[in-house]
């Protein structure tokens, strides 16, 4: 299975919805005005741009580097701006942005640290830097045990994609290293309830295109049908440890 872009945004405002919560509680620590502008980094289809525009009345932007998700994210949120730039190198000059985040960015990134320092380069004195999730694939946990070889396949796969397995334990003592101060660290909350069933149809499609590459049709098979079983009788544990941590800018 090849992602579609609108794939990629359905797993995107999937994403979204398990760290609602967070953003918001992260954005209540904020006085935004209508005048402020806030810039999320890998803003992929538009996602959290289109959320940040509808519930902050800010001046919204969204960077990322796929220029095929950028006209899709145009489509999606009207409201905000968006350049096709590296997050390295953004496209923005000094002191710009009240807020700079990111959300399921860091993993993915190889050098974190620039990462984050230019973030920090384009937000203003007294302005914020969000990271708003970032996992930790190598603290996962499953059950039942039949599940953990599975887990860890799939996480060496995503890890032979390019991702940082542990992201997510480190993104507070980065900010800190960046030089962003009063850092806050925290990690999402977890809970065994029974996602309804394309929810749960989406994860596992993701999950048995991760694991093609090692398994054969057959065995990724079984392992459908045992997630189905499992989905039914609630038995289910998944966990990656998601972390999220906000700091302020000094200059």
């Amino acid at each position: 299975m090849t992602f579609t872009l609108q794939d990629w945004h359905n797993r995107y405002t999937q994403q979204a919805s398990w760290t609602s919560e967070v953003r918001s509680y992260l954005l209540a620590k904020l006085d935004l005005l209508a005048s402020d502008r806030v810039l999320e980094v890998g803003s992929g289809t538009g996602v959290i741009t289109r959320e940040l525009a509808e519930k902050t009345n800010t001046i919204t932007f969204g960077v990322d580097n796929d220029f095929t998700k950028l006209i899709f994210a145009k489509n999606y949120d009207s409201n905000s701006g968006f350049a096709c730039g590296n997050g390295f190198q953004l496209p923005f000059v000094d002191n710009q942005f009240t807020l700079v985040c990111c959300h399921y960015y860091l993993l993915w990134i190889n050098d974190q640290k620039a990462a984050i320092a230019e973030m920090a380069r384009v937000a203003r004195n007294d302005g914020y830097v969000m990271l708003f999730a970032e996992p930790d694939h190598a603290a996962r946990i499953d059950h039942p045990e039949m599940f953990i070889p599975y887990g860890r396949i799939q996480t060496d796969t995503l890890v032979k994609q390019g991702i940082d397995p542990i992201a997510g334990r480190k993104i507070g003592s980065m900010l800190t290293a960046c030089g962003v101060q009063d850092v806050e660290m925290g990690q999402l909350q977890w809970q065994l309830d029974k996602p309804d069933f394309s929810s749960a149809l989406a994860e596992w499609n993701v999950t048995a295109e991760d694991l093609r590459a090692i398994l054969s049709p057959e065995q990724i098979k079984i392992y459908l049908d045992y997630e189905k079983k499992s989905w039914e009788e609630s038995t289910r544990v998944r966990i990656i440890p998601t972390f999220y941590a906000m700091g302020k800018v000094k200059k």
